[in-house]
């Protein structure tokens, strides 16, 4: 009896192979192609605990818990319509979306049962030109997908003095803000 293929989750899969040419091999490349994995569900054949059996250790509860408030928490950063975005930006919504998959611009989901991204940061927009040394910044960013991307430009760090990068990128700070990255990432990948 021959195995099935490994599949990607059902919010993922285009209906191939996990590892085929054509299956996307990272959520970023996911977001940028304007898709998401959506809430994180470990199946079968990844061989991981379900988020039930996660969540009855107490520890891990609390942790998950913590993680769906920040989620929430950044949902509610303060967004743009795509068709907002691109009038803005004086980019047509096929423009805008190609910035979005060429990763040049951040999407994130309109609200938490969206699985997919449909609106845009507002911090990255300054009046009709995106914030100076944001590409850069994108640029760097594992593909780890918007969640962590948001929270990275959202959450003051150290090697800013405290201020978030989205701040110190209003303020000039372009290096700074790049180190931060570099170290912020090198640390999670770690």
């Amino acid at each position: 009896m021959a195995s099935a293929p490994l599949m990607l989750p059902e919010t993922t899969r285009r209906n191939q192979p996990y590892g085929t040419a054509s299956a996307p091999r990272h959520s970023l490349s996911l977001i940028r192609a304007g898709q998401s994995f959506g809430p994180l569900r470990r199946e079968e054949p990844f061989g991981l605990p379900s988020r039930a059996e996660l969540e009855k250790s107490p520890v891990l509860a609390r942790a998950l818990a913590r993680g769906d408030s920040r989620r929430r928490e950044l949902l509610q950063t303060p967004t743009l319509s795509l068709e907002e975005a691109a009038r803005r930006l004086e980019l047509s919504i096929d423009e805008l979306r190609t910035a979005i998959a060429q990763g040049r611009l951040l999407a994130i989901p309109a609200n938490d049962s969206s699985p997919s991204p449909t609106r845009i940061p507002s911090f990255q927009l300054v009046e009709s030109h995106l914030l100076p040394g944001l590409e850069q910044v994108l640029k760097l960013l594992p593909d780890y997908g918007w969640f962590d991307a948001l929270n990275f430009f959202n959450s003051p760090h150290e090697g800013l003095h405290g201020d978030t990068p989205a701040h110190a990128l209003t303020q000039g700070q372009l290096e700074p803000v790049l180190r931060c990255a570099r170290q912020h990432w090198q640390h999670l990948s770690t």
